[in-house]
């Protein structure tokens, strides 16, 4: 049992788990793709009936959109689905970003989060988690933060150098404004070397892993139908956050364990014997009876 888990009587955990089964989404596929952790969790079941409805049908205009069921493989899957190039590498963690897409409705009114339910908007909003390898996702750390790092390193050397007595004074003695001039080129080779750093990094990325989400497949399809990044690409590479361990509540957090096909029953039986409506399925034809 994990220590920082609190444990309740069990009258408490009776009624934390109480099934609302007046709520109009119990039992729906909007309630599934919701999947909320309990009802006394979900936001929606504490709502007026009339916002209750609303919320049922924005959930419903989403989970048509989005196809849920096949969206599950992209967080259950064990294999990373960004590597490329080379066989997949064993998931550890997912990276999550969200993809939008305009609402012929409006309005949208429906909670993304755990508890609260304030976003409105004109856009469904799809919260996506994808299964990621360590690898990927050190890689796209290092294009993430690495350019940021290094430019700062540079500026704040040159701040540094620029404010040293000796240098300064030398600087000063060139020009009053000549130090300040030396500070604003130790600025912009910062922000040069950082852009450079950047754009051999996105370079680099894309040849190792799908730096951008639409080149995987589920994605990919969602984008033909009409989704989008809600952040924008920077130098073609998607915007993503990291997560050693998936949600397992919230929308898109639901598994939908795959359908297996019905087995082949083979060919339909032959009656046989004094059963058989027509003598020739038995194996044999009986002699044909001689006319009298």
């Amino acid at each position: 049992m994990d220590p920082n888990e609190v444990k309740y009587s069990d009258e408490i955990e009776k009624v934390i788990n109480q099934k609302n089964t007046s709520c109009p989404l119990y039992g729906t596929e909007e309630c599934r793709m919701l999947n909320s952790e309990s009802c006394s969790e979900c936001a929606i079941a504490s709502l007026k009936p009339e916002k209750q409805a609303k919320a049922a049908s924005a959930l419903k205009r989403l989970r048509e959109a989005s196809h849920p069921e096949e969206l599950s493989k992209l967080y259950t899957s064990e294999e990373c689905l960004f590597c490329k190039g080379h066989a997949p590498e064993k998931a550890d963690g997912v990276a999550l970003f969200d993809l939008k897409k305009r609402d012929p409705e409006g309005d949208w009114t429906i909670a993304l989060g755990k508890r609260k339910l304030n976003l409105k908007d004109a856009d469904m909003i799809l919260p996506l988690q994808v299964s990621c390898c360590k690898k990927c996702r050190a890689k796209y750390r290092a294009f993430d933060y690495l350019p940021t790092a290094v430019g700062l390193v540079i500026a704040a050397a040159a701040l540094i150098v620029t404010t040293a007595s000796p240098v300064h004074k030398a600087a000063y003695a060139v020009a009053p404004w000549f130090p300040a001039a030396l500070m604003a080129l130790g600025l912009v080779t910062a922000l040069v070397a950082a852009f450079a750093l950047k754009a051999v990094l996105a370079k680099s990325l894309k040849k190792q892993m799908r730096a951008s989400v639409e080149e995987i497949p589920m994605i990919k399809k969602l984008m033909d139908e009409g989704w989008q990044e809600v952040m924008d690409k920077k130098q073609g590479v998607s915007a993503m956050v990291f997560a050693k361990e998936r949600r397992m509540y919230g929308v898109c957090s639901a598994e939908y364990p795959e359908e297996k096909p019905i087995a082949d029953p083979g060919p339909e039986p032959v009656v046989m014997g004094i059963w058989a409506a027509d003598p020739s399925e038995c194996g044999r034809v009986p002699k044909e009876k001689p006319e009298e």
